[in-house]
């Protein structure tokens, strides 16, 4: 089975919060590919977007970010990579609180949709 990995995003905003994404994965073999864009397509045009992309071996090791107060909404995202790279992504306001992805060492983003959830007690998009 190939080791997938996650080397970039694109991401849709408003100046509130995000309003969609999209994952860039590459294997072992260095075949890339693009994961569904998961926003609307009747408002993308009014969307900024955003790209974070690494280079060569690189992938995304953590994914944080921050939720508005009442937790419903992604105001910002924060990519950073195995080797230090990193990106902010939207805005966030003192009430903003933080979240961030429960992956370990052994655990890599792989796969990754446009909704925010409670799994466990844990935030995790999807």
């Amino acid at each position: 089975m190939p080791d997938n990995k996650i080397f970039g995003f694109k991401v849709w905003s408003t100046n509130a919060n995000i309003t969609g994404i999209q994952a860039f994965y590459r294997d072992d073999q260095n075949r890339q590919w693009e994961g569904s864009a998961n926003v609307s397509a009747t408002m993308i045009g009014q969307y900024k977007e955003d790209v974070f992309s690494l280079t060569g071996t690189d992938y995304v090791k953590e994914i944080c970010g921050f939720l508005d107060k009442n937790e419903k909404y992604v105001q910002a995202l924060i990519f950073t990579s195995v080797r230090g790279e990193s990106k902010r992504i939207g805005n966030s306001t003192p009430d903003s609180k933080l979240f961030k992805l429960d992956i370990n060492e052994y655990e890599y983003p792989t796969i990754l949709y446009g909704a925010v959830e409670y799994q466990h007690g844990k935030i995790c998009l999807r």
